[in-house]
């Protein structure tokens, strides 16, 4: 009897963490800026476009720099990401390619698949852009 009673208190313990976990994010990102479906990310004088970028879950996504901005660019991902690497670098002549891939939140709905980044230029802040993936090909 004390067994099946833990084994119960286990199972809504772990639902209960389960949901906490996949809450928030997903209203937050699309009160911030646009979203377009998008396969790169132009980066100009600390702005980026689309300002979320909505992939597809096997996408290739590009954030590429401006070639008249001289800025070095770091993307960082906190948390949950949808890339191998959590910070990355861009500048006009080397632009980084990441593969999209979702984590366990996003597995479980659609609806938790926006990850928001911190960008920064030569180390100062940027507006915190984001990626959302879609379902899709």
């Amino acid at each position: 009897m004390k067994a099946l009673r833990f084994c119960i208190c286990l199972l809504l313990l772990s639902a209960t963490f389960i949901i906490a976990s996949c809450g928030g994010g997903s209203q937050k990102l699309i009160s911030k800026g646009s979203e377009q479906i998008s396969l790169e990310v132009k980066i100009n004088d600390c702005k980026v476009d689309p300002y979320v970028a909505a992939v597809y879950k096997t996408s290739i996504l590009t954030w590429k720099v401006d070639s008249t901005d001289t800025g070095t660019y770091a993307m960082t991902f906190s948390g949950r990401k949808p890339v191998a690497n959590a910070s990355f670098q861009a500048h006009s002549t080397a632009p980084s390619t990441q593969a999209v891939k979702r984590d366990l939140t996003c597995w479980a709905s659609w609806d938790h698949c926006y990850y928001d980044y911190t960008l920064t230029k030569n180390g100062v802040a940027c507006p915190d852009p984001g990626v959302h993936i879609i379902p899709g090909p």
